[in-house]
């Protein structure tokens, strides 16, 4: 993991998926697409709060007005 390849990621799932649903299915295909793992990154972002698990395999990405509160 690198400290760039991170914050391009989190750049691209607030920027695109921000106030959404992501599914499973679309965040492995981020994953892949940026080479990361992604169970290190669910993990990751369910922890720093970017990711809300709603069920299993669905996600809710947080805007950033609301990560900021």
């Amino acid at each position: 993991m690198t400290t760039l390849n991170m914050k391009l990621i989190t750049k691209f799932i607030l920027s695109k998926y921000g106030g959404e649903i992501i599914t499973k299915k679309e965040l492995e295909d981020v994953c892949r697409r940026f080479g990361e793992q992604f169970k290190y990154i669910v993990n990751y972002y369910i922890s720093r709060g970017y990711l809300i698990r709603i069920l299993r395999g669905v996600y809710y990405v947080r805007t950033l007005e609301e990560y900021k509160f």
